[in-house]
Parts: C-alpha cells; structure tokens; sequence
C-alpha cells in the first residue's frame, strides 16, 4: 500500500494506491525526463532499500536512454 499526502494552507488530499497500481519505475522515468535532481532527492528520501533501488534503477535508464537518442 502507498499512500501519498499533500498538504497545503488551503487544501489538504490523502491517496491510497495499491502495490499493483503503483509504477515506480515509470514515475521515476518521467520525473527524471523533467527534473533529474529533484527524482533523485526523492529517491533517496526512501527508506527501504528496493524502492529506492527500483527508483534509482528507473532514473538511470532513462537518462541513458536518453543519451543513446
């Protein structure tokens, strides 16, 4: 299970999604296609090792995916 907060002074939102509705590699691709250092700040924010593995894995074939075009 995931759950992802946002809140802000004029709203506040809570979303649940399951491991199956969750794709790291494919959050982490896009963000790293728009802001590289901010997807790695955020993938070292995690706590456990393989969704940080998996996040890191993802940012890095996208930026060499990247390179080779």
């Amino acid at each position: 299970m995931v759950r992802i907060s946002l809140i802000t002074s004029g709203m506040s939102s809570i979303r649940s999604s399951g491991v199956q509705d969750f794709d790291l590699a494919g959050i982490f691709g896009e963000l790293a296609k728009d802001d590289y250092n901010r997807a790695v700040e955020v993938a070292r924010g995690f706590q456990r090792e393989a969704p940080r593995a998996a996040a890191v894995i993802a940012i890095a074939r996208t930026i060499l995916n990247e390179k080779q075009k």
